[in-house]
C-alpha cells in the first residue's frame, strides 16, 4: 500500500464546535489503528499527526471549516 493511499484512509471521526464570537472548529481523522491527525481553526491552521490528509484533502477540509465557521458567526448576529 502507498503512503499517499495510506494517508488518504481514514474516517473523520470528531467535529467540535466551540460556537459564539469567534467560532471555530475542531476536526480529527482516524483509523483502524487510532487518531491520525488533528485540525483547528483557530490560531495557525495546520493539520498535525502520524499521517495527515493530502495537500488536496486538506485544502478542503480548510475551505469547508471557513465556511462553516463564517456560517455560525454570522447566525450570533442575527
Amino acid at each position: 500500500m502507498s503512503a499517499a493511499y495510506e494517508a488518504s484512509c481514514y474516517l473523520l471521526k470528531r467535529v467540535y464546535l466551540h460556537w459564539g464570537l469567534g467560532s471555530k472548529l475542531e476536526l480529527s481523522g482516524h483509523d483502524c489503528m487510532g487518531q491520525q491527525w488533528r485540525f483547528a481553526t483557530s490560531q495557525v491552521e495546520e493539520f498535525w499527526g502520524i499521517a495527515v490528509p493530502l495537500p488536496k484533502a486538506q485544502m478542503q477540509f480548510k475551505q469547508i471549516c471557513r465556511q462553516a465557521v463564517r456560517l455560525f458567526d454570522s447566525t450570533v448576529w442575527s
